[in-house]
């Protein structure tokens, strides 16, 4: 039995090893792991100018109240993204051997029981435009675990103090869920279908530790307008309660088929979003939190051979994430753990449940393009590279408060916010930073 608890601990420290080696590259490092108290983001970027895509011809539809042609959308591209072991790294290790044997059902079914991987998506800056990454994590905290107490001395369970400016994040619970604490000092705790949309707006600092044995979200992070990039921060949790209801179909939603289709949450604006008046609302209507009228979050439930339609603008943003079974989308199929750009230059949207296996999951992504530059590095999102100076300089300088230790009970937290507070919108940049604090 030692022997093979010996074993079990050195299989650990190999793969904790590979995924130290994988979070040191610069282009990941802030997907995963926060920068730490003394350090500044990290330097790799990318400077992107977004360029119009060209209108596609697609499959006409007829409009059954006008009688007007529309197009609809297909699957423009498909991406697989990688499941990277990790909470438990030992399950997530079977499932990434289970994938390797072709055995991807077994896998999917594994990671749906017993957790142990994340996938992270760095979406298309043109083609997902105003969509930055999307995250589905899928993991489990079981104290039997042998491997936890090893695995939690070298990475805590969540994401310590780390820094976000410049855009949003929503994140979607499923099951189990985060605590959050920032730098402004609010404290508060979302989980089973709970979500919470972070307005990083010029800058802030949260911890998000895991909450509940078995834990499951998507986190995506959301572009600002460059008007909105200074907003002051600030978070609001929409209840399950409030989020979770069956779709209402209005005169763009129908759902037709011999199964039905649920809406487990809709965030956000309306799909049609653009009318003829209005060409380039998005520079005057995009807004930041959950009220954006520019963009429309939601996740479907379909039964077999349920079909959910939409009438979409035809340049905006349509992106799909499978999580379990299988739909279609036009005439191409979309499979389970992949992510489809669909077509632009068309407004039907059609998806169907075609898995044989039971229900479909799909989270639905629509946003109107922002059209602006973008500079990304690290957990930050800016427009131009004196933006991306300006938030460094103020990360450095504490500007954006000091981070903490995680493990600080919550009367202790509040005692170093208040001691290391954000600066207030106006105050000038530090010339030179002091020494960072030390948390105790």
């Amino acid at each position: 039995e030692t022997r093979v608890m010996d074993r079990s601990s050195a299989c650990a420290w190999c793969v904790l090893l590979g995924l130290g080696i994988l979070l040191r590259i610069p282009s990941c490092r802030g997907l995963y792991l926060p920068p730490r108290a003394s350090c500044a983001p990290p330097k790799t970027r990318a400077v992107i100018q977004p360029v119009e895509e060209p209108p596609t011809m697609e499959e006409e539809l007829t409009d059954p109240e006008s009688h007007k042609k529309i197009r609809r959308r297909s699957i423009a591209r498909v991406d697989k993204p990688p499941r990277l072991p990790v909470w438990p790294v030992v399950t997530g290790l079977v499932c990434t051997a289970l994938d390797l044997l072709s055995l991807k059902d077994q896998a999917a079914w594994v990671e749906d029981v017993f957790g142990g991987r994340v996938a992270p998506m760095m979406l298309d800056a043109e083609l997902a435009d105003p969509f930055v990454l999307l995250v589905h994590h899928r993991h489990a905290f079981a104290p039997w675990d042998p491997v936890r107490p090893l695995f939690r001395l070298l990475i805590a369970e969540g994401f310590p103090a780390h820094p976000h400016v410049g855009f949003e994040t929503v994140t979607m619970t499923l099951r189990g869920g985060l605590k959050h604490r920032d730098s402004f000092g609010v404290a508060e705790t979302y989980a089973d279908g709970d979500v919470q949309w972070l307005t990083a707006g010029r800058g802030v600092l949260h911890e998000e530790m895991w909450h509940g044995a078995q834990c499951e979200l998507y986190q995506l992070w959301l572009n600002l307008p460059r008007a909105h990039k200074g907003a002051d921060p600030r978070t609001v949790v929409l209840r399950a309660e409030d989020t979770n209801e069956d779709v209402d179909h209005t005169e763009d939603e129908t759902a037709t088929g011999g199964g039905r289709v649920r809406n487990l949450f809709d965030l956000g604006g309306s799909l049609n979003i653009f009318t003829e008046k209005d060409k380039t609302p998005g520079r005057r209507r995009a807004r930041a939190g959950p009220g954006r009228p520019d963009v429309r979050l939601m996740r479907l439930e379909l039964e077999p051979g349920a079909t959910f339609s939409a009438t979409v603008p035809a340049d905006a943003t349509v992106l799909a994430y499978c999580r379990k079974g299988r739909v279609a989308i036009g005439d191409d199929v979309l499979e389970r753990h992949a992510l489809a750009y669909t077509t632009k230059g068309a407004e039907a949207l059609v998806i169907e449940g075609t898995s044989s296996e039971g229900t479909s999951d799909v989270l639905l992504l629509c946003g109107e393009p922002l059209r602006e530059p973008v500079v990304a590095s690290g957990t930050w999102v800016v427009s131009s590279e004196r933006e991306l100076e300006l938030a460094d300089r103020a990360y450095r300088a504490g500007r954006l408060g000091w981070p903490w230790d995680h493990e600080l009970s919550d009367a202790d937290w509040r005692e170093w916010v208040a001691q290391y507070p954000p600066a207030a919108p106006d105050s000038a940049v530090a010339a030179a930073a002091a020494d960072p604090p030390r948390s105790s």
